[in-house]
């Protein structure tokens, strides 16, 4: 890059030069990626090596500013070359003697740089620190050792080194934002983390997020108990006043009275909980379990996994957040009655924030094959969330079988006028239409017809159609009441393909005429259906994407029309 150029270029505002160099890329074997650009203009040096330090893959990369007779990496192994790549995930460094102050006079400077340290879950060799040498860095090095960190993400050894008693926490616990841990099943020793964190009241901690993944080699092995991590947690929301999202993993215990210290963060706004083992719920567990009476009260996203939905039927009318926008529920190797269900629409339908929920999301899942969710029809169970003024994406699957009467449908269209996904699918186990099961359909074509008239954004629309009703004839009057209908694709389930394949793809051509695919899944297995069924739906694909073209040029020709039009009546 000339000077000139140079120049012009860090006149630009900082942020300016921000964005456009974080869109180069970074890996050193690219040509025009970031590493030769700091190497080749003495002017950017500055600039690219903020980005390039910004965001550390693994706190080893730090190891590389100190003298090279402090530490000593493994030897490679001879026809292997050292890549960056290599160096992050197969580095084994061994400490050689006790740093000196002036061992980290690099180190300050680029220590200052780094804002947020990454972790990848990934398969294959992980970065490894040993505690020699961790120990050997803060004791010895600066404090804290990386002054401006923000984001955090460790595993099973790096919690291990942080919560360890002998140790210092080596971050400026206060200045963090986003705290992202994966643990193994165990987690043993993310207790002593967190009451490290809790220490350093008042916490400024925005974001906090615990995963699970597998462990890594030297990590502990044996679980935290259920008391002294709950405990921990509730120290920690204690000490902190700003966390805005907290995800905790799927093996993580929570108690009745963890979850009542959840509810007393005030800016909470994103809750993820999984594994919820309480107790079966009644009436008068409702203020044990819920907290406090003003619990949640900025709550905007909920994810939940439960193994009993009566649970969060008592649970969700307790949280008091009037603008709650999605509700997502994963219930686990529970076989759950259509009263369950009926019951969880009655809570959130009578919540205090249905005019501001978007999404509701509910997901089956049995791990037990021998076990499966029974069918469940809708057309009355549904009738609870038609006070959902605003909901644009309403899914459900895991059931054998999920049916809605077409005058339900014409209910949820009236009062979804704001709707855009329906994803009403069976669990893909049950696509094979068992006996005990069979999949029957109660939804007709002509009883779409009313999404297509009064939600104008619907873009997918997954439910098991029976096609094999008597089709009408389209009407022309009604194609400007449906010509913005934005339905793209159409998932059937196992429905049986059309009799009639041409007025069927008409039809719903007519009604949704931007309308791209129907998607299917076969009802039954064995080359044979495939044969028999394949055909019919490739035809009405094919009709449909004719009949697409069709509108289009239709479309032109009326635009076309009116400024013709226009242009006479101006003469």
């Amino acid at each position: 890059m000339p000077v000139a150029q140079a120049a012009y270029f860090l006149s630009l505002p900082p942020d300016t030069i921000y964005t456009i160099l974080s869109q180069i890329p970074e890996h050193p074997s690219r040509r025009g990626s970031l590493a030769p650009l700091a190497r080749t203009c003495r002017e950017l040096w500055k600039p690219v090596v903020t980005i390039l330090w910004r965001t550390l893959p693994s706190f080893t990369v730090m190891l590389f500013t100190l003298p090279a007779d402090l530490f000593v990496e493994r030897p490679w192994a001879e026809g292997h070359e050292p890549l960056i790549g290599n160096v992050l995930r197969h580095s084994r460094p061994r400490v050689l003697r006790d740093p000196r102050v002036e061992d980290f006079k690099r180190w300050k400077v680029y220590a200052q740089l780094v804002y947020s340290l990454s972790y990848d879950p990934g398969p294959g060799p992980q970065l490894y620190l040993p505690c020699a040498a961790w120990m050997s860095l803060v004791r010895h090095g600066p404090n804290p050792l990386l002054p401006n960190l923000r984001r955090l993400a460790a595993d099973d050894l790096d919690i291990l080194y942080l919560s360890s008693n002998e140790l210092s926490f080596p971050f400026p616990a206060r200045k963090l934002r986003c705290l992202n841990l994966y643990i193994s099943e165990a987690g043993a020793d993310l207790p002593g983390l967190l009451d490290k964190l809790a220490a350093a009241d008042p916490l400024q901690l925005e974001v906090l997020v615990v995963n699970q993944t597998n462990p890594r080699y030297g990590s502990a092995t044996q679980r935290a108990p259920t008391r002294d991590l709950n405990k921990a947690l509730e120290g920690c929301f204690r000490a902190t006043y700003r966390l805005r999202e907290l995800q905790l993993g799927y093996n993580l215990r929570i108690t009745p009275a963890t979850l009542t210290s959840i509810g007393s963060l005030r800016s909470l706004e994103v809750l993820s909980i999984s594994r919820l083992r309480a107790p079966t719920p009644t009436p008068s567990h409702e203020s044990h379990d819920g907290g406090a009476l003003d619990a949640f009260p900025s709550l905007r996203r909920i994810h939940i996994v439960v193994g009993d939905m009566r649970w969060v039927s008592i649970f969700i009318p307790q949280i008091t957040s009037p603008r709650l926008e999605m509700i997502s529920l994963g219930c686990r190797d529970t076989i759950m009655s259509s009263s369950s269900v009926t019951d969880f629409f009655n809570a959130v339908g009578g919540h205090c924030s249905r005019t501001t929920i978007k999404s509701l999301l509910i997901h089956s899942v049995i791990l037990d094959g021998s076990l499966r969710q029974p069918p469940c029809d809708l057309s009355e169970a549904v009738r609870p969330l038609l006070s959902l003024s605003r909901l644009a994406f309403f899914s459900m699957s895991g059931w054998a079988a999920l049916t809605i009467a077409d005058r339900t449908i014409e209910a949820m269209a009236i009062a979804w006028p704001e709707l855009e996904r329906i994803e009403l699918e069976p669990h893909f186990q049950m696509r094979t239409d068992p006996p005990s099961f069979p999949a029957t359909s109660i939804t007709t074509l002509p009883g779409l017809v009313p999404l297509a008239q009064r939600c104008p954004k619907l873009s997918v629309l997954a439910l098991h159609v029976n096609f094999n009703f008597p089709v009408p004839l389209p009407i022309p009057d009604h194609a400007a009441r449906v010509a913005h209908s934005q339905l793209r694709i159409l998932h059937v389930g196992s429905a049986r393909p059309p009799q009639d394949p041409v007025s069927c793809a008409a039809f719903l051509s007519h009604h949704f005429p931007m309308l791209a695919r129907v998607d299917h899944s076969y009802g039954r297995v064995g080359v044979e259906v495939e044969q028999l069924e394949g055909p019919v739906w490739s035809e009405v694909g094919s009709l449909l994407r004719h009949f697409r073209l069709i509108h289009v040029q239709e479309r032109r020709w009326a635009k076309g029309s009116s400024r013709e039009l226009l242009r006479e009546s101006s003469i």
